[in-house]
């Protein structure tokens, strides 16, 4: 029973490139630009029902971000360091009647609790072709999760959508 949420409880999810090592960040940055990859980040995280979704970062994501905040979208900072732990976000997010679906969107460290922790429901991933050379990795997940879809997509880009497998 400890994985059982409400039927009205918005759904967690992880959204998420990686390029084929699973790199996702290199120098605080995200190595690769794909406008494809970002219309459809933008797409997934603002659509979806009557309600605003929200995004969850880290505190470094925040900073990287070059637009503050990302609009359309309920935007939720957690850092242990600033005492927000993202447990709380979560939570509290999932007990709001006006929020949509919840995305986690990074980085490095938040992915991995989100993993350990079972906090999240579905993964949507995008492969980016070759290797980055990334300083920050995206954790195992294929062992927990299982593929309900993948679709190739333009310049080798490919999605796939998992959902954790009990």
């Amino acid at each position: 029973m400890e994985n059982c949420r409400p039927l009205n409880a918005p759904m967690v999810s992880i959204i998420v490139a990686h390029d084929s090592e699973r790199g996702i960040g290199k120098g605080g940055t995200i190595p690769w630009t794909h406008a494809e990859d970002l219309q459809f980040f933008k797409f997934a995280t603002t659509t979806g029902g009557p309600h605003e979704n929200a995004v969850v970062m880290g505190r470094k994501t925040w900073e990287s971000l070059p637009l503050k905040p990302l609009p359309g979208r309920r935007n939720v900072v957690v850092s242990r360091r600033e005492g927000r732990p993202l447990g709380a976000a979560l939570a509290a997010l999932k007990a709001s009647a006006t929020v949509g679906r919840i995305f986690v969107i990074g980085g490095g460290e938040i992915y991995k609790q989100c993993l350990e922790e079972k906090l999240v429901d579905y993964l949507y991933v995008t492969n980016i072709p070759g290797t980055h050379a990334c300083d920050v990795t995206f954790p195992e997940y294929e062992g927990d999760f299982k593929k309900i879809f993948e679709k190739e997509m333009r310049n080798g880009l490919r999605r796939s959508v998992w959902v954790r497998d009990p």
